[in-house]
């Protein structure tokens, strides 16, 4: 999935945790492993990408035992340009009894990633709101014609999404885009959205204590043409 690259851990890292050569956590005396599958997801799109909920129903349906759930990193490094693979994972805590019905299913040990990037401190809930809640609640909001302008990962540039955003912007025509940035603790993501009667939203989205989303209204939104900058360079918005 990508040359292993050590610098990566200083981009993507703080607050999560590299991952044991034999990964198994011992709690409650229960032995437990965490496995994962690709998410498939590629640079500045959100097309294509499986959810964790999706790879959890394959786990659910064969009547294993979810006991966390997370979205992580590979650990390898990868080109920062638009339909390049991501690295990002979906991470399940099952008990190491199921680890060969997971592995019949797709799923493989983490083990076999030894730079594997995830958050320890991980309790599976249901109601969780993980990144694809966020991004699924701001495509809803922009509404079924509007554009996807993309995502922007970890330092990667912002300028084809915000070039995109401005345009749709410009001619009236609904968008929706995120922007993932550097989280101490936590995944942490921004989106912008404007539907079909021009209201223009900034969205935010922190994973931390079980994930939550929060929302503004960009005012009497106006294009500022500033394309290199954050989501909220693009527009200027009035109190």
């Amino acid at each position: 999935m990508g040359n292993n690259f050590k610098i990566v851990i200083s981009l993507i890292c703080l607050g999560l945790t590299a991952c044991d050569d034999d990964l198994v956590n011992d709690l409650d005396s229960e032995q437990y492993v965490n496995v994962y599958q690709d998410d498939q997801a590629l640079s500045c799109s959100t097309a294509g990408r499986i959810s964790v909920e999706a790879h959890s129903k394959l786990l659910i349906d064969e009547n294993i035992e979810i006991h966390c759930s997370q979205k992580g990193y590979d650990g390898f490094a990868y080109t920062l340009s638009c339909g390049s693979e991501t690295g990002t994972i979906n991470i399940f805590t099952i008990n190491d009894k199921d680890l060969s019905e997971a592995e019949s299913l797709g799923f493989s040990s983490l083990s076999n990633l030894p730079d594997a990037l995830f958050i320890d401190s991980c309790d599976f809930d249901s109601n969780n709101i993980y990144m694809e809640d966020f991004e699924q609640q701001v495509i809803d909001a922009a509404g079924t014609q509007a554009t996807d302008c993309g995502k922007v990962e970890i330092n990667g540039s912002s300028l084809a999404v915000n070039t995109c955003v401005s345009d749709s912007f410009v001619i009236n025509t609904p968008f929706y885009s995120f922007y993932v940035v550097q989280g101490i603790d936590s995944s942490v993501a921004y989106g912008t959205s404007m539907n079909v009667d021009g209201v223009v939203e900034y969205w935010h989205y922190d994973s931390f204590d079980g994930g939550k989303i929060s929302s503004s209204v960009c005012e009497n939104a106006s294009a500022t043409f500033d394309l290199t900058g954050s989501h909220t360079d693009v527009f200027n918005c009035t109190e």
